[in-house]
């Protein structure tokens, strides 16, 4: 219920994050329009050659996350599939070793599907028009990374060149020998685009829009965790 009064735009960032985090080269995304009783299926695809690195990690809170100690991934805290797991009526996740479906009884079951490459995410979720098309009007402003083709209801997401870049000593949260995660200092790459037409200026992590900046000339891209 608290997480349903968020903006549910997460849905779509955190699956993506999780994707771009990954050895791939291509993810896919849809979002199916609110039916008559206001259901929405989400499905995310990609071709990562190994899947899943441990399929208990979709429904173990609290797991160490594998990428909280490395400052090139999104991933820090190891609950974004589970912030879109709590909102979900139903869900299944298929990937090369193995398959959970989450139950709208609130089970959990071992399916019997595998993937040959990559891993599939389906989620169904109660959304309203208002929520869906906002969701994909801000599926336009993800900065896919180079070389990774993104793709939302069929249509891709561009890459933008960014009109310039600059390095700069920024804080950072990373983890510690001990897993513990501080605050330290790291020289990060900065990339700044322009505002395409009708778009509000973002801070960015890692080509994900996280804090608005409102009518900035550009967005900024911080390529490293931001606090």
């Amino acid at each position: 219920k608290s997480l349903g009064q968020k903006d549910k735009v997460f849905l779509l960032t955190e699956m993506v994050s999780n994707a771009w985090d990954e050895d791939i080269t291509k993810v896919e995304v849809t979002l199916s329009c609110p039916d008559e009783s206001g259901f929405s299926w989400l499905r995310v695809t990609d071709n990562s050659p190994t899947g899943w690195a441990d399929l208990s990690h979709s429904h173990t809170m609290f797991a160490e996350s594998l990428k909280k100690g490395k400052s090139d991934k999104r991933g820090r805290f190891n609950a974004g599939e589970k912030d879109v797991l709590a909102l979900a009526i139903e869900a299944k996740l298929t990937t090369v070793k193995g398959q959970v479906l989450f139950n709208e009884d609130g089970t959990r079951t071992k399916g019997t599907e595998t993937r040959k490459v990559g891993s599939e995410f389906i989620v169904k979720v109660r959304l309203t028009l208002e929520e869906y098309e906002h969701i994909c009007n801000q599926a336009k402003l993800l900065i896919p990374p180079k070389g990774i083709t993104t793709l939302f209801n069929g249509q891709p997401i561009g890459y933008r060149e960014p009109c310039g870049s600059f390095t700069e000593s920024l804080p950072m949260p990373i983890a510690d020998k001990e897993g513990m995660m501080r605050n330290g200092e790291r020289k990060a790459l900065v990339h700044l685009y322009e505002r395409l037409d009708g778009e509000v200026a973002y801070i960015y992590e890692m080509g994900v829009p996280i804090v608005e900046l409102g009518d900035d000339k550009w967005h900024v891209n911080v390529m490293q965790k931001v606090p």
